[in-house]
């Protein structure tokens, strides 16, 4: 599939991502205390609606968005997000001692070091770290 897209206005970076959390309690501090992400002040009127926000740097965010009642994503699902880290396996030492379970994705991409984890409310995150060619 082609498809012309000169006309295209630009894409500079994403921004933010909003993440679905059954129990928001434990899954804010699963960020805040277990990662270590800093939480930013939520908008007036977002934090009563179930809304948190966390600085993934560079301009970048991490929400989370409370849902009624006990959703989970499905089993198997591949839904996720991603961060770059600069030490994978520093990273999954880190966070295997504090107790969370960490697992290699099913498909290895080259000249890369990456694993998955999950928060309390079942959401997929990923580390990876992206090597310096041969």
């Amino acid at each position: 599939m082609s498809s012309n897209l000169t006309d295209r206005p630009g894409i500079l970076s994403l921004h933010h991502v909003a993440l679905m959390a059954a129990d928001l309690d434990a899954t804010v501090d699963f960020y805040s205390r277990i990662l270590g992400f800093e939480e930013l002040q939520t908008p007036e009127g977002a934090a009563e609606k179930g809304i948190r926000w966390f600085d993934l740097g560079g301009g970048r965010a991490l929400h989370l968005v409370k849902l009624p009642g006990d959703f989970r994503p499905p089993d198997g699902s591949r839904a996720h997000f991603a961060v770059e880290v600069d030490d994978a396996d520093a990273w999954r030492r880190y966070l295997e001692g504090k107790g969370v379970e960490t697992t290699r994705p099913l498909i290895e991409i080259y000249r890369a070091k990456r694993f998955f984890f999950q928060d309390p409310s079942g959401n997929l995150g990923e580390f990876v770290q992206w090597l310096a060619p041969d």
